[in-house]
């Protein structure tokens, strides 16, 4: 909404940040490189807060399935980025 509007202004203000949500994009060029993006999440269901690294360990865990060989990546990258890195 607009009243905090842009996101690092309201984040770098004294104003309550316990409403809302918020969702920061990341190209997924950058989003691959570890050493680009970083996440910090958080759930007003606590419930899920409190699973969210087993939650995270599952998903990492089946990812890996295809992510871990070289060449699966590569494919995956290339058709994220529309054929071409």
């Amino acid at each position: 909404d607009e009243e905090r509007m842009p996101i690092s202004q309201w984040l770098d203000s004294d104003k309550s940040t316990q409403v809302g949500q918020a969702r920061v994009l990341a190209h997924p060029k950058y989003f691959m490189q570890a050493n680009c993006v970083r996440m910090f999440v958080a759930s007003a269901d606590p419930t899920f807060h409190r699973n969210r690294q087993a939650f995270q360990h599952e998903l990492i865990q089946k990812l890996s399935l295809i992510l871990a060989e070289p060449s699966l990546r590569e494919r995956a990258a290339t058709g994220i980025y529309g054929g071409t890195l």
